[in-house]
């Protein structure tokens, strides 16, 4: 029996991972930075997930099998024993990220604290190693969807934008066109799903691009920053059924709104029907839109109701009686964008209840 070259033994193997690596590496998911930036808002609780029960030697056993796998389209470790390319391998890894996740929703429960986006960075990570696998497995089925669509829940609760639009894309653009739909879209999230795609270009990328204009008084970006074609692109795509649902067309209101420079009435008719995931991604127009008001009403009035400015602008009013006004997920008051905008003349300015835009002149 001869004896083997360990020099030629390892050039093989090391063959075999560049040949699996050269397949897989064009197995990625659509890059975010042609829409978008990185995103620092802080997002609260939304999430459909939820964990299958496992034992204490179960998790540490999986832990242990999953921890050191990597992405595929970067190659990966033990490739004669474990692949994110195998279906079992990928609804094993798939319950240790939903157990992962509501452990460690479980002990912010205990310590009284809402998850940050760093808090999930692991969870999210994991998660991207599941959907390339996904991808480069060629496989679109329920579980295939129900993974991005998790996906689409934790990012959005991380605050993380650019994973967020990745999964969207996908699920929107690839998976829900090819399932055959034998259901109405309201028994499923396709509906759900297509809203968040058409809000995050039309709310959050058009937040993201800076303004051509120098002037620091028209904070609502050009017309030419929207997002329109992708967004009556994607919109047209979409079946009769999805084109008639009531979330859709709301987007759409919203869209129109924004397009005519700011129709602050129609925008805040869209924006009472938003749902909480919706508005997540809606919100990032928000200093845009409130600006915007201010302008167009200081050219129209000469004094507009306080109360009702809060309500236009979306934001907390300065007075305890317009607290059915505010919104939750809305941190900045009207005392504040008023302070910015009539600096030390906000006591003259700001008097009974009422916003005072002009002020006449002494003679």
């Amino acid at each position: 029996m001869q004896n083997r070259d360990p020099h030629q033994t390892t050039t093989a193997q090391s063959k075999k991972h560049s040949r699996f690596r050269a397949q897989n590496r064009n197995f990625r998911e659509p890059d975010a930075d042609q829409f978008s930036g990185n995103s620092t808002a802080n997002l609260p609780k939304s999430s459909k997930f939820s964990a299958p029960d496992s034992s204490a030697n179960r998790n540490t056993a999986l832990e242990s099998k999953f921890s050191n796998l990597s992405l595929v389209s970067r190659g990966f470790t033990n490739l004669d024993e474990t692949s994110l390319l195998d279906k079992t391998v990928q609804r094993e890894y798939f319950d240790w990220i939903l157990t992962r996740t509501a452990r460690f929703k479980e002990s912010q429960k205990e310590i009284k604290a809402k998850p940050s986006g760093g808090d999930l960075d692991s969870i999210l990570a994991s998660l991207r190693k599941l959907r390339e696998g996904i991808l480069a497995s060629k496989e679109v089925n329920d579980f295939s969807i129900r993974v991005y669509e998790t996906s689409v829940d934790i990012c959005l609760e991380a605050g993380n934008f650019a994973e967020l639009l990745k999964s969207l894309t996908v699920l929107v653009g690839t998976m829900y066109t090819r399932v055959n739909k034998t259901v109405s879209p309201k028994d499923d999230r396709q509906a759900e799903i297509t809203t968040l795609l058409l809000l995050y270009l039309i709310c959050y990328v058009p937040s993201c691009k800076k303004s051509k204009s120098n002037s620091q008084s028209s904070a609502l970006p050009p017309a030419s920053i929207f997002e329109s074609k992708e967004v009556f692109k994607l919109y047209k795509k979409l079946t009769p059924l999805l084109q008639n649902d009531a979330r859709i067309i709301n987007a759409m209101k919203m869209q129109e709104s924004l397009l005519n420079d700011l129709d602050f009435v129609g925008f805040r008719k869209a924006w009472n029907f938003l749902n909480a995931p919706e508005v997540l991604i809606a919100k990032n127009i928000l200093p845009h839109i409130r600006q915007r008001t201010l302008e167009i009403l200081a050219k129209a009035y000469f004094t507009f109701p306080l109360k009702l400015l809060a309500h236009y602008t979306i934001s907390t009013s300065a007075s305890a009686s317009a607290s059915t006004e505010s919104d939750e997920s809305n941190n900045d008051t009207l005392e504040t964008l008023l302070k910015e905008r009539f600096g030390a003349d906000y006591n003259q300015r700001v008097i009974n209840e009422t916003v005072h835009f002009r002020i006449a002149m002494r003679k």
